[in-house]
């Protein structure tokens, strides 16, 4: 009498059965989409319809430091604290942006977290900018930080695309 597992057709299809079902436990490896279609998710549009930028977020930093050194010889400290207060409160909100991705699969962003950093950073560099400005006019020697203060506009500090822009980048 002959065995059923003594055959080679029996034991292929045993040996194809077991790997396809140990394909389909793994999650990275799947059958071809020809043969099952996986229905995959749209991401979802960013806020706003604006992605986060974040060379522009690093620009508007810079900016912001910028101001915050040329400060460093005010004479109001209030105004330099401000400065300081404000680049603290948008570094907190990029870190805790960061933060969230890390525990993420794929390191995911959380969009409206990182455009509130952005938006917090472009605000620190307007609030810099704004005390900076008088105190580098004023002064006839240059001091560290205004060249760049001087040489950003209102309107570059319109969004982070627009910073990006007038910078060449």
């Amino acid at each position: 009498m002959r065995r059923l597992w003594n055959t080679p057709l029996y034991v292929f299809a045993l040996g194809a059965t077991s790997g396809v079902l140990g394909m389909l436990a793994v999650p990275r490896v799947s059958l071809p989409d020809r043969i099952f279609p996986v229905w995959r998710a749209e991401a979802p549009a960013p806020a706003a319809d604006r992605a986060p930028d974040a060379l522009g977020a690093s620009l508007a930093r810079s900016v912001a430091e910028a101001g915050q050194r040329a400060l460093g010889n005010a004479v109001n400290p209030a105004a330099r604290a401000g400065c300081e207060a404000a680049i603290a409160e948008a570094d907190t909100a990029a870190y805790r942006a960061a933060e969230d991705a890390r525990g993420k699969q794929r390191n995911t962003q959380n969009v409206p977290m990182v455009l509130s950093a952005e938006d917090l950073y472009l605000a620190a560099a307007r609030l810099c900018l704004r005390e900076a400005r008088p105190v580098c006019q004023a002064t006839p020697r240059r001091t560290d930080g205004c060249d760049k203060v001087l040489a950003v506009s209102e309107a570059e500090l319109a969004s982070t695309r627009a910073l990006r822009a007038s910078r060449g980048n």
